[in-house]
């Protein structure tokens, strides 16, 4: 499932921003190197949305 997906919710979403949620963590800690090893395959996507 993308963030795209989540449009029929509601006609004031607009998908600002997609990109994987480890990928971006393990640019500023350990835990986040470790996570997008252990587990980069789970929970991977983070987006940003705007409503109006």
């Amino acid at each position: 499932m993308t963030g795209r997906d989540h449009h029929p919710l509601d006609a004031k979403l607009t998908l600002i921003n997609e990109r994987s949620f480890w990928e971006e963590t393990k640019k500023y800690s350990l835990i986040g190197k470790i996570g997008s090893v252990v587990a980069g395959k789970l929970n991977n996507r983070l987006a940003v949305y705007r409503w109006q």
